[in-house]
């Protein structure tokens, strides 16, 4: 089980690495937006959105990979670990080989497949190249990455995102400054940080699992279609989520134009920062969970499981109200007057998170369980249906952008409550009600947290960011009161140990 020591500097690492994301995003994105222009702003996302479509295979051979490297290791068998690196190192080679042409195909067409600003088409299809081969050495870094993982040092994984964010940021003022202001001096920015991001995954790997066999290419049919087996089955979950979180830009961008579609990728930015936050708090469960799975104690994985379900709620559904309760004098201050208008816009996609983000641990059980098959047909179903849905009311209502977005993030919410609880608790043999109750405390927390923002908005009219984070600091204090007493007497506990130097329990670690 998880230290003290390794399990704070996860935690710790990781919410410093959310707070340096936010903080470069809240400056980042309106300094690309004024520099470049929405229009040429918003194929920047654009091209990180349809390039991150391929990224469904590496995601699948990433979560099967963890999957078998957590389960070899925690039976004290590196063998069997240094085996499924060596298979995994070899289907991610043969996968960037195979995904260079369809990617640069991609790259070329561009300009055809999506509305772009005059003139701006060579620029366009050097944009989406940068950021494809950028993805392809993301791939090459999969197994790397999974070893960190597999060993739950966490803590490797913020630091090296935290650098690459730093030298995609850094390089692109650079090369705005010493050059001019263009899409693919961005682009070279972003590629920039995927060679340091491949070069780090590898050090950190090494640190991480010193014992293992690296670049022996330990190939085992056997272990790559284990691997390759469990991937198929998230392959389609995978899909489905694409479909889900992901086509929002791509719609805005056909259904709309560049120009809009560049106003809809700015406010969309605070629903990205939100989910890349829930994601990152979500994946510090999952060694744990896994691992109980491993030891086949199902009472304990049932209990942290609900636990990190509710500091998934407390944690997401702070900033989820209060960004939907203050949206208008956000974006004012933010983006300036010209997207206010687009406040309901920025509730409609953030305030589902706040429900959503509380499940996300329990993909975990079922990835464990290697009973995903079920769940990535309704993912895949789902998301066909709220793209068909968005399209529609897109295309066809006064709704607009707000209908796409709305149509979209239901789809999901209703997916999540009705079909993923009762499947993952069937998946352990628990009865299908197990993990309804967290619901309820992300429920009454984002409740909390908006009426207090609102009430806040209502009191005071902000003029910079300084004011906006000290009214965001001020909700805070309130809010964690209120999220304490929401804990159980064990979990409140488990905040004290924590933050004290008493050991984690076994069950919360």
């Amino acid at each position: 089980m998880t230290s003290v020591g390794q399990t704070r500097r996860n935690f710790a690492t990781t919410v410093i690495g959310f707070v340096l994301s936010i903080g470069i995003g809240i400056w980042f994105t309106p300094f690309l937006v004024h520099q470049l222009g929405p229009a040429a702003y918003g194929l920047i996302p654009l091209a990180t959105t349809i390039v991150s479509y391929f990224s469904i295979i590496t995601q699948t051979l990433s979560a099967s990979l963890n999957r078998n490297l957590t389960f070899a290791l925690e039976h004290n068998d590196p063998e069997r670990a240094s085996v499924a690196f060596g298979s995994a190192l070899a289907g991610a080679g043969a996968l960037a080989f195979l995904l260079a042409v369809p990617l640069a195909g991609v790259a070329w067409f561009s300009t055809s497949l999506f509305d772009v600003p005059p003139g701006a088409e060579t620029a366009t299809r050097l944009l989406f190249a940068f950021v494809a081969a950028a993805f392809v050495l993301s791939v090459l870094s999969t197994p790397f990455q999974g070893i960190v993982f597999s060993r739950n040092r966490l803590d490797l994984s913020n630091i090296s995102a935290a650098i690459q964010t730093i030298t995609r940021v850094a390089l692109t003022i650079a090369l705005f400054g010493a050059f001019t202001a263009t899409v693919v001096n961005a682009a070279t920015a972003i590629l920039a940080s995927a060679v340091i991001g491949i070069v780090l995954s590898m050090v950190f790997a090494r640190r991480a699992a010193p014992h293992l066999a690296f670049f022996t290419f330990a190939y085992e049919a056997k272990e790559f279609r284990s691997i390759s087996g469990i991937a198929s089955k998230v392959l389609i979950m995978q899909i489905g989520t694409i479909l889900v979180g992901s086509s929002e830009l791509v719609l805005a961008n056909k259904l709309f134009g560049a120009h809009l579609a560049g106003h809809y990728a700015a406010v969309s930015q605070w629903s990205l920062f939100l989910r890349n936050g829930a994601t990152s708090v979500a994946v510090l469960c999952v060694p744990t969970i896994l691992t109980l799975y491993a030891r086949s104690q199902p009472r304990e994985l049932v209990s942290y499981t609900r636990t990190a379900m509710k500091f998934m709620a407390i944690c997401v559904a702070l900033p989820a109200g209060y960004l939907c309760g203050l949206s208008d004098q956000i974006l004012h201050v933010w983006l300036g007057p010209d997207f206010v208008s687009y406040w309901p816009l920025m509730v409609v996609q953030i305030a589902p998170i706040a429900i959503t983000s509380t499940v996300v641990p329990l993909y975990t059980i079922s990835l464990a369980a290697d009973r995903v098959m079920l769940s990535g047909l309704i993912q895949l179903v789902t998301g066909a249906i709220g793209v068909a849905i968005a399209l529609l009311i897109g295309a066809h209502s006064a709704l607009g952008i707000l209908g796409v977005a709305g149509a979209v993030g239901l789809s999901l919410a209703i997916k999540e409550l009705v079909f993923l609880i009762p499947y993952a608790a069937s998946n352990i043999e628990q009865p299908r009600s197990t993990f309804y109750p967290p619901m309820l405390v992300a429920a009454a927390l984002f409740g909390i947290s908006c009426v207090g923002a609102i009430t806040i908005g209502k009191l005071f009219v902000f003029h910079n960011m300084l004011g906006l984070a000290i009214a965001g600091f001020s909700l805070a204090i309130g809010y964690c009161v209120a999220a304490y007493f929401l804990l159980d007497r064990d979990e409140r506990a488990m905040v004290r140990a924590f933050i004290s130097t008493r050991a984690i329990k076994a069950g919360g670690a």
